[in-house]
């Protein structure tokens, strides 16, 4: 009787230990690494590459952050801009209240071309907004000038990184 109880004593340790084992290996699987060209996997992206430019961004990702924007701010550095994702694409507008200075607005489709650019909206320009004719999931906001400056089209790409630039 005691060697069948030290074996089903045994027997419980050994599936209680495969049991931890398994679910350590599934939250593992479950759980990866964010992927930065994945938004919806949190906050993992830092810049963005445009027309051969890496732009810093801060990611206006909840609903609260988009509403804000850059309205408060007194600038916008060089480098520097605000990266706009939405949960699905659409004609999303943009206005400039309580924006303290001039910027350029992108628009980006789905696979992160562009749709639509305004290029110098300015502070004095409110209560207009600003849409694309076509669904865009993305928005980036840069200085007045990127655009122009960097020679952005409709139909360049804009790459996600999961580091700053510099």
């Amino acid at each position: 009787m005691q060697k069948n109880f030290f074996i089903g004593l045994v027997g419980a340790l050994v599936l209680l230990v495969g049991f931890y084992v398994y679910q350590f290996a599934y939250q593992q699987e479950s759980s990866p690494l964010p992927d930065p060209e994945d938004p919806d996997a949190g906050e993992v992206i830092r810049s963005v590459e445009l027309a051969g430019e890496c732009v810093d961004v801060d990611v206006a990702q909840e609903p609260s952050e988009r509403a804000q924007g850059l309205s408060g701010r007194t600038e916008l550095l060089d480098g520097t801009g605000m990266l706009f994702v939405f949960e699905q694409p659409d004609r999303h507008s943009f206005w400039m209240k309580e924006m303290n200075f001039s910027i350029d607005m992108l628009w980006f489709s789905e696979d992160k071309r562009v749709v639509h650019i305004v290029k110098n909206a300015s502070p004095e320009s409110f209560p207009e907004s600003f849409r694309p004719d076509e669904p865009a999931l993305y928005v980036l906001e840069v200085p007045a000038g990127f655009s122009q400056e960097q020679g952005v089209e409709a139909g360049d790409s804009m790459g996600f990184q999961a580091q700053a630039c510099g």
